[in-house]
């Protein structure tokens, strides 16, 4: 569908709804997580589902209104109307960028506080087919905007300086991405990749801390002994010689970086405290490792207790770091 691409909208209307990503559906047993947002009332005596925000700056746009209110009696249950009214007009694919990624950054923003994981994470979900946006007011009219859909869930407070303080980046799409997948095999693929981009900078930021596996003298013990020469002795230089070849291990790296950047220990569910320890860091390796190998058993408590909050944890240090 063509989205008005040279056109500008002063505002948009859209549903959006907390869903969960995946339920539990067995002989005798249904369940299944949604909920929506609320706010303090100015008084902060109650919360209310209806509230707006006025002249705030959500992901780098300018709004004069974030306004959340009832679903429209058009939406099924469970859908809240969202309307944004922009300081300056907006074209069309600004705002789709900003609604995808409002999306994913309020999806990652509650991730600390998921209550049952194993029900299903909660992820914001926007309803694409009902998309309006609104021309300025002399071309004052409607346009549905058509798309696809995502995905979002359980009811959350939200304050301005919440909304202001929003941001996403390539590891809060993938730690999202995870966050939204059903199966748990998708969700660990998608929740270690921080943590092996925190595994790279053991070559550059954290490189002080391990010792290379030869040293200069047996690097050039070994080249002599090796009588090659041309490209294969050239090879065999940046394999003595590469950071990555370390006396310590893969485990052992991952583990001194943790501790180093203080994650000693973090809370998990129920305000308990998973102790940050070298076993932890070979289990979650090796079980990326058997899954890379088209492993598919996963302990489920080292997914939800272990790797997601560690995984959210890695991606707010890597973002502010």
């Amino acid at each position: 569908m063509e989205l008005f691409m040279s056109e500008v909208f002063v505002s948009v209307s859209v549903a959006i709804r907390l869903i969960g990503s995946h339920g539990v559906n067995v002989p005798g047993y249904q369940f299944s997580r949604h909920g929506g947002f609320a706010a303090f009332s100015e008084n902060g005596a109650d919360v209310r589902e209806t509230f707006s925000f006025s002249d705030i700056t959500v992901l780098d746009l300018k709004l004069d209104t974030f306004l959340v209110g009832p679903p429209s009696k058009h939406e099924p249950q469970g859908w809240q109307a969202l309307t944004v009214h922009f300081k300056e007009p907006q074209i069309s694919t600004a705002i789709e960028k900003f609604l995808r990624d409002l999306a994913t950054a309020l999806t990652a923003s509650f991730a600390s506080r998921q209550r049952d994981p194993w029900n299903g994470n909660l992820v914001v979900d926007i309803d694409w087919s009902g998309v309006r946006l609104n021309r300025p007011p002399a071309a004052a009219s409607i346009e549905p905007y058509a798309f696809t859909r995502i995905t979002s869930k359980e009811s959350r407070l939200l304050t301005a300086q919440q909304l202001e303080s929003l941001g996403t980046s390539y590891l809060t799409e993938i730690f999202v991405e995870g966050m939204r997948a059903a199966q748990p095999k998708a969700k660990y693929s998608n929740w270690f990749i921080p943590i092996e981009e925190l595994e790279r900078l053991a070559t550059s930021k954290f490189s002080s801390l391990f010792t290379p596996l030869f040293t200069a003298a047996e690097q050039e013990r070994i080249v002599k002994e090796s009588r090659l020469a041309g490209s294969q002795l050239d090879q065999l230089k940046r394999f003595l010689r590469s950071p990555t070849n370390t006396v310590q291990s893969r485990a052992e790296k991952l583990y001194a970086i943790l501790i180093k950047i203080g994650l000693i220990e973090f809370e998990v569910l129920e305000n308990k405290k998973v102790n940050v320890d070298l076993c932890m860091c070979k289990t979650l390796i090796n079980t990326r490792n058997s899954l890379a190998h088209k492993g598919s058993k996963i302990d489920e408590d080292l997914l939800y207790n272990v790797l997601f909050p560690l995984s959210f944890i890695v991606v707010k240090y890597l973002s502010t770091g």
